[in-house]
This record gives structure tokens, C-alpha cells and sequence, in this order.
């Protein structure tokens, strides 16, 4: 607020475009004296055109995963050699990466197999019926535990907490996670506490994360950060 405020007089507005950055001003407006900023501040996060933008980035996060952190580990880079993928979140990017996935006709080398489970997970029914109706072999559920107990890789595609101590726990050892923004945003406070890393084992593009009391790992791309930053 204070870096706001000194800079006023030099900034004629910002326009912001993420939902996070949108969700973070409104908490900040709290803090301003008659609720108001100092200069304009509008967002596109939920508007039509963030959608164009939003289709590129979840190319991006595909191309970085098949690239770079996946053949990184010798996976397959079609995503083949993964049985089940699992995307959390079905706004924008959600969307966006679903279809890169499942039905993009531009990208056949990144298109999975009718084996390949691909599930969406999202809080929201009407977006559930609409992942259903978008997607040909798309599991789109509310069964969040059985979704982490299963999936080879996490994508978490959404602006709020997902993932918490208690679904760490249930997860599948060996998983790949990648995130769509920071994980800051996406893991609950604490949400690591039976974690650590394992420094030997990571690599460049993936920090191995193992338990302090049991044999289970996953991996994180980009150490929590957009994996598309990786690029």
C-alpha cells in the first residue's frame, strides 16, 4: 500500500489480469482510506479476452511438461507413458489444457490416447457438466480423494487452496504436480509439514519431495513456480 501510495501521482492506472492479482487488490482496497485507490486499477481476469490469452499459456504449460520436465525424468514426452492425468480447476486455463490434451486438432503430438484417463476436478457443477459436454473421455468429478489417490500427474489450473496436509497424505507416491500459477496460492499453510526435500534426487525441473515417515515421494515441476516459466 505504501509503494502505492508514493507512486500515485506517476501511475495513471494498472489493469491487472490474473484472478489471484484481482482477488489480491480487492484485500488491499480494504486498507485504503474510503476504499478507494489512489489511481484507476481494472482487471480482465474474468473477462472474454482473457480467454485468448489463457489458451496460449496452457500450450505453454503442455509444451513445458512434455520438454522439458517430463523427458527430463525419461517419461514418454507424448504423455503417453502416464495412465491417468488429472486437472484441477476448469476456468480459463483449465480449459485450455484439457483441450491441448483431448481434442486439439493443431497439436495431434500432444493428444492422449482413449487409455489415458484424463479427470477434471472442479468445486463448480456447472463447470463439471461443462468439461462433459466440451471433452470426448474426460472423467469430470467432485471426487477429489480417489483423484489424488490415482492420477500419475497433477495439474493444478486454478486461483485457490487445493491441496492441503491431509490430501499430501493421500497422494500417490511417485506423482508428478505442476502448477498453473504459484504454489503459494495452491498449497495450504502447513501443507508440507510431513515433507521434505530430497536434494540428491531432484533435478533441474523437478524437486523430489519425500516423506519423513514413510517410503512415499512426488514431484514437484519448477519447484512450485508456473511450470510454464521453465521454458
Amino acid at each position: 500500500n505504501d509503494v502505492l501510495i508514493a507512486f500515485k501521482h506517476r501511475i495513471l492506472g494498472c489493469i491487472e489480469h490474473t484472478l489471484n492479482g484481482e482477488i489480491a487488490y480487492q484485500k488491499s482496497l480494504k486498507r485504503f482510506r474510503g476504499g478507494l485507490f489512489p489511481f484507476y486499477v481494472g482487471s480482465i481476469a474474468q473477462s472474454e479476452i482473457k480467454g485468448f490469452e489463457a489458451n496460449l499459456i496452457g500450450h505453454s504449460i503442455i509444451d513445458a511438461l512434455r520438454g522439458i520436465v517430463l523427458s527430463g525424468k525419461g517419461v514418454n514426452q507424448e504423455l503417453s507413458g502416464l495412465k491417468h492425468i488429472a486437472i484441477f480447476g476448469y476456468g480459463h486455463i483449465g480449459r485450455s489444457i484439457a483441450c491441448c490434451l483431448r481434442d486439439h486438432p493443431n497439436m495431434p503430438e500432444v493428444l492422449l490416447s482413449k487409455q489415458t484417463i484424463l479427470s477434471i476436478c472442479d468445486i463448480d457443477d456447472e463447470r463439471l457438466s461443462e468439461a462433459s459436454e466440451n471433452h470426448l473421455y474426460v472423467n469430470a468429478s467432485k471426487e477429489k480423494e480417489k483423484i489424488l489417490q490415482e492420477a500419475d500427474l497433477i495439474i493444478l489450473a486454478t486461483s485457490g487452496i487445493v491441496l492441503t496436509k491431509a490430501d499430501f497424505s493421500m497422494l500417490k507416491s511417485g506423482v508428478y504436480i505442476a502448477c498453473a500459477t504459484s504454489s503459494d496460492n495452491l498449497f495450504a499453510e502447513g501443507a508440507l509439514e510431513d515433507f521434505e526435500k530430497d536434494s540428491l534426487a531432484s533435478l533441474k525441473a523437478l524437486t523430489v519431495y519425500k516423506s519423513k515417515y514413510n517410503d512415499k515421494t512426488f514431484l514437484l515441476a519448477n519447484n512450485g513456480r508456473s511450470v510454464n516459466f521453465i521454458i
